[in-house]
């Protein structure tokens, strides 16, 4: 019997699958992720499952469970060294939580409210669970950002602008905070996407509710717009081959944030819409799919039609999963004086061509879309 044919889709949900999921992380996924978590299930996943090999994040997030479901008997010994691993990060963020509260008095002041976002929102979220982080991320109105990252070096931070963002370091060249005039969905080429930003930003701030959090006056964005964000940045770490831990933290909030009363998935669609990330939602919807069958609901994969530029963006990503990515690394290894000692100047030249012939292929959908059916490639 012939074995149907799979896919780009398909084929691209697998090797994401492949290259961030091992089995032993699945057995994890399977537990922290399951709707009735056991007590049998637990048992069993700590044989296989050590916390002295493992990522600090999954044992956090093991933590987030045991906190969830105190029937659960972890062993004294694993409870208590989770319960440390709780504090210490508590400890390890109050840091970075302090200066982003020492900026924001500076730009309360001013009349600023920054609307915090990424791990600072779930953090208020979830106050009681502590949060890897890696700095504070806050979004402020186009015409305040100017100003903002002048009060922040006057804070005593610096940083690099970018056209929408600013990576803040302190004095010790550490991450601190990431100041963000808009909030944009990255294309392939890692290009600003500001056509539709402005209208998208609008929503969230329409949306939003002011509070107090880290002694500051700020905005907390909506559920269903954390929501968006986390699905689109997932779908962004995926592309650029990020690891399973930031996997994990993503479907956590993500889980979270489903859970609140009368959830409005017409805002998240919306977003959708606004910002034409179709594809990208689609595919973290399909690589989720993967790994937790029904955590999402069927629209989110199932309602984006893969023509045009769906098609388009899979294409391209299997172009340059399968053949684009591996090929340059190869290209940039060897050096034309590597070259000249091995005597191997015409590989050098014929894999020179090939990789700029390749370079032009990967800028145009339709050479790419010729290319893709010459090497056989599915692409119904």
């Amino acid at each position: 019997m012939a074995t149907e044919k799979l896919s780009i889709i398909d084929i691209l949900t697998n090797k994401f699958y492949r290259d961030f999921v091992s089995a032993e992380d699945q057995k994890f996924f399977d537990f922290v992720f399951s709707k009735n978590p056991s007590q049998k299930m637990l048992d069993e996943l700590l044989k296989i499952w050590d916390i002295e090999v493992k990522s600090a994040k999954q044992a956090l997030l093991l933590s987030y469970l045991m906190k969830d479901y105190p029937e659960l008997q972890f062993g004294d010994g694993m409870a208590s060294r989770l319960e440390k691993l709780l504090e210490f990060y508590k400890c390890k963020n109050a840091e970075l939580l302090e200066y982003f509260s020492h900026v924001g008095k500076a730009l309360n002041s001013k009349g600023i409210e920054p609307m915090i976002f990424k791990g600072a929102a779930m953090k208020v979220l979830r106050p009681e669970l502590s949060r890897s982080m890696g700095d504070v991320d806050f979004l402020v109105r186009p015409r305040e950002f100017d100003k903002t990252i002048e009060i922040t070096e006057q804070c005593g931070f610096h940083g690099i602008r970018a056209s929408h963002s600013v990576d803040m370091k302190t004095v010790d060249n550490e991450w601190a905070l990431d100041i963000h005039s808009f909030f944009k969905v990255d294309d392939l080429e890692g290009k600003n996407a500001f056509k539709y930003a402005e209208k998208l930003n609008a929503g969230f701030y329409k949306r939003a509710k002011k509070i107090k959090a880290f002694d500051i006056d700020c905005l907390m964005p909506c559920h269903e717009d954390l929501f968006f964000i986390v699905l689109t940045n997932l779908s962004k770490n995926m592309t650029v081959r990020t690891s399973v831990d930031n996997i994990l933290f993503a479907l956590f909030d993500l889980k979270f944030l489903m859970t609140k009363e009368n959830f409005d998935w017409e805002i998240v669609f919306e977003n959708i819409k606004i910002s034409g990330s179709q594809e990208k939602v689609r595919i973290a919807a399909e690589f989720i799919e993967r790994i937790v069958s029904g955590f999402l609901p069927q629209t989110l994969h199932e309602n984006i039609p893969f023509k045009g530029k769906v098609r388009n963006y899979y294409e391209r990503v299997y172009y340059d999963q399968y053949h684009y990515l591996d090929f340059r690394q190869e290209c940039h290894g060897f050096l034309l004086a590597d070259a000249l000692k091995k005597r191997q100047l015409l590989k050098y030249v014929v894999m020179r061509l090939k990789y700029q012939l390749m370079r032009l292929i990967r800028k145009r959908p339709v050479l790419i879309h010729l290319y893709l059916r010459g090497k056989n490639a599915a692409s119904k």
